[in-house]
């Protein structure tokens, strides 16, 4: 009741019914854009009206967009390099821009926030995952995270904690609260309705309630065969949340104990508890890791796509795991790198 009250700016107590996680984090773009342009003719005029909106995304190695990954609309597709000649004339039009920033770099992030607070622009949010499981598998900083949530602050800069990925995965089910940050806005989905249903949600504070009538809906009801499968995900974890931190834990140290046995194969681990990536020093090194560990009837995906990216194996264990199931997976993966270095 008292979260249901605030009226703090920062307090999450809104939340939007979606479909995709593509949907729901569209929806928080459009929020940010919406201090910039009316969304409809009734409107008032909004906040920072004729100013260019300018959106801070992960940068990738190469200094590209790549790191980011918010979804498949045309939007979110223009954040990470795609149509890019439609984003080049939204751009020189001063319709919006994007900037990446580099990967657990403070100083970079504080140097564009403030060199795009300046003249006609003005920062519209800066969007992150906390693992870029898009991305390797890396992972954000506890302390960068902190410290530019407070910058974003000072300038007025709202945030967007993409947890498609990562909800669900980790003992607080939202890994934003283990970094102690405040986002203006949180998009999960995937893990709260247990793979049964499409079903997102757009957590935001009254600051960033701003679409009109219709602006993010869903078509058939609120849904609420979906809404009681993310009550019932909610409960599992709560009553299970010290073993998910303790399975998580030992999988991680699994993970490094690997690096350390097969150095000639792997090159470093990144991830999260329950998720990780085992990073590879060739595409094709991570590909045929990928190919055998499927072999023996193990899903495992490799992220071999982007060009500047580590070439990687991406694990997202199921939360009903147990310690059996956690040790066949890691015998067949040692079994894997033992063939593999056999094999070089």
């Amino acid at each position: 009741r008292d979260v249901l009250h605030s009226q703090d700016s920062k307090t999450l107590n809104r939340v939007l019914n979606l479909e995709t996680g593509s949907l729901a984090v569209e929806a928080g773009m459009k929020m940010m854009l919406a201090r910039f342009y009316r969304q409809d003719h009734g409107c008032q005029s909004p906040k920072y009206a004729g100013k260019t909106p300018v959106f801070l995304v992960m940068q990738d190695y190469n200094g590209g967009f790549e790191a980011n990954y918010h979804g498949t609309t045309v939007l979110a597709q223009t954040f990470r390099g795609l149509w890019p000649d439609l984003y080049e004339k939204l751009e020189q039009a001063g319709v919006f821009k994007i900037v990446p920033v580099a990967i657990n770099d403070t100083e970079d992030f504080r140097e564009k926030l403030e060199r795009y607070n300046t003249g006609n622009y003005k920062t519209a949010g800066f969007l992150h995952e906390i693992v870029l499981m898009n991305y390797g598998g890396i992972l954000l900083d506890k302390a960068y995270l902190q410290e530019v949530y407070r910058m974003c602050a000072d300038t007025d800069t709202p945030c967007l904690a993409d947890e498609i990925q990562s909800c669900a995965w980790c003992p607080e089910m939202l890994l934003f609260r283990q970094y102690e940050i405040r986002p203006d806005i949180v998009v999960v989905g995937k893990g709260f309705p247990g793979g049964e249903n499409a079903a997102s949600r757009v957590i935001i504070n009254a600051d960033m309630d701003r679409l009109v009538l219709f602006g993010a809906l869903i078509t058939n009801g609120q849904e609420e065969i979906s809404s009681l499968s993310y009550l019932i995900t909610m409960r599992f974890m709560e009553d299970n949340a010290q073993e998910f931190k303790r399975l998580g834990q030992r999988f991680q140290q699994a993970c490094l104990q690997l690096v350390e046995e097969y150095p000639d194969v792997l090159t470093g681990v990144e991830g999260h508890g329950y998720l990780a990536a085992l990073h590879f020093s060739s595409v094709e090194q991570a590909g045929t890791f990928a190919h055998s560990l499927s072999s023996r009837y193990i899903d495992t995906s490799a992220q071999l796509y982007k060009a500047n990216c580590p070439p990687a194996a991406l694990f997202k264990l199921p939360m009903i795991m147990q310690d059996e199931d956690l040790d066949i997976l890691l015998d067949a993966i040692r079994a894997v790198l033992c063939q593999m270095r056999q094999e070089k």
